[in-house]
């Protein structure tokens, strides 16, 4: 029992030791960056169809990201901020303006093992004759999605929904 303990440690261990920590910021750009800590990209949905490694870890430096079209966050890729200083605002609209989705590509269950941390997600929702995104995080037949220290406002219909 315990060398299968060990194992299964090990192997985790293994997983995540060549995870890579990719980058973005209001500064980046989605066609000259690459996503490192001197290349960041400029946006969130450039990284999270750029970052699939199971353990890799999307950064959101502080400023504010105007986030144009959904992001779908790959399979066991992390998404982490600095706080109320790492702002996705959305200009998305209508019953499909979700910011971040994290979705099953089967339409079954799957572990997601991943989480969403440390951001604020803000539609910029003002009044009915305003407003530009339906919902922030949607997390559709993906388990075990930890969302942690995140502020989410100004949506129209809703914060996160886990379905």
């Amino acid at each position: 029992m315990k060398q299968a303990l060990l194992f299964v440690g090990a192997l985790i261990c293994a997983l995540f030791a060549n995870a890579a920590i990719y980058y973005i910021s209001p500064s980046g750009n989605d066609v000259s960056g690459n996503g490192t800590s001197a290349l960041p990209w400029r946006t969130l949905s450039k990284a999270t169809t750029t970052v699939t490694t199971v353990g890799d870890i999307i950064h959101v430096r502080p400023g504010t990201y105007i986030e144009t079209v959904a992001s779908n966050l790959a399979v066991g890729v992390n998404l982490e901020g600095e706080g109320v200083t790492s702002i996705i605002q959305s200009t998305l609209g209508g019953v499909n303006g979700w910011v971040l989705f994290l979705e099953s590509a089967t339409g079954s269950s799957t572990p997601g093992n991943q989480s969403v941390s440390n951001l604020k997600f803000d539609g910029r929702y003002v009044s009915e004759s305003n407003r530009p995104s339906w919902g922030g995080i949607r997390i559709t037949a993906r388990e075990n999605v930890e969302i942690k220290n995140c502020t989410i406002t100004g949506f129209y219909d809703n914060g996160v929904v886990f379905s």
